[in-house]
């Protein structure tokens, strides 16, 4: 029997721009780079799964929100995938293509598995925040006041962490507009 997997996997969708840059993991030589839409999905559905319809227009924010942005360097056959906060900033057209490697080498020592996508953490955050008050109340409708009282603690719990989650990834955003301004990275 076989055992269903949901780890999310990066399914290539599109490449949205390309470009000739240094590649800071590899003795700065330059290599040429895409700027690429991904969609992840449990490795168990991957072949289920239809792809993203491509937006009419060209502009970043027209990239649906569930897609994910990934750099891939065809001469090193890798990819990565972009935290959340650099996706943010670069759908915002306040990153350049062309900066996105040197920026994601920069930062990749202090950033968490949930700086990516799919944010899960957050995402099931945000749902038990909702599902619990729901089911609080009907406990307590239903006479059962101790597991009302502990599903609302649970339900502010969960909206603390989601709320936490969204902090962050606003600070990391703020924080990497200030080195995306305070180091010059698109030569001039």
């Amino acid at each position: 029997m076989p055992l269903l997997r949901f780890n999310p996997v990066p399914v290539y969708q599109w490449t949205h721009a390309e470009f000739a840059g240094l590649d800071p993991w590899s003795d700065r030589e330059i290599v040429r780079w895409s700027v690429v839409v991904y969609q992840l999905i449990p490795e168990s559905f991957v072949a289920q799964t239809p792809p993203v319809k491509r937006p009419a227009s060209s502009e970043r924010n027209s990239i649906p929100n569930k897609c994910v942005i990934g750099i891939y360097s065809r001469e090193h056959n890798r990819y990565r995938v972009l935290p959340l906060a650099l996706q943010d900033l670069w759908r915002a057209g306040k990153v350049e293509d062309r900066d996105l490697p040197r920026l994601l080498h920069l930062i990749e020592e202090p950033l968490r598995i949930t700086d990516y996508p799919p944010g899960q953490l957050a995402r099931a955050m945000k749902i038990y925040a909702f599902a619990f008050p729901v089911i609080a109340l009907l406990a307590f409708m239903a006479h059962l006041y101790g597991a009302a009282a502990v599903l609302f603690v649970m339900a502010v719990i969960c909206f603390g962490v989601a709320d936490f989650w969204r902090q962050r990834r606003q600070r990391l955003t703020e924080e990497w507009l200030r080195l995306i301004t305070s180091v010059s990275v698109t030569p001039a």
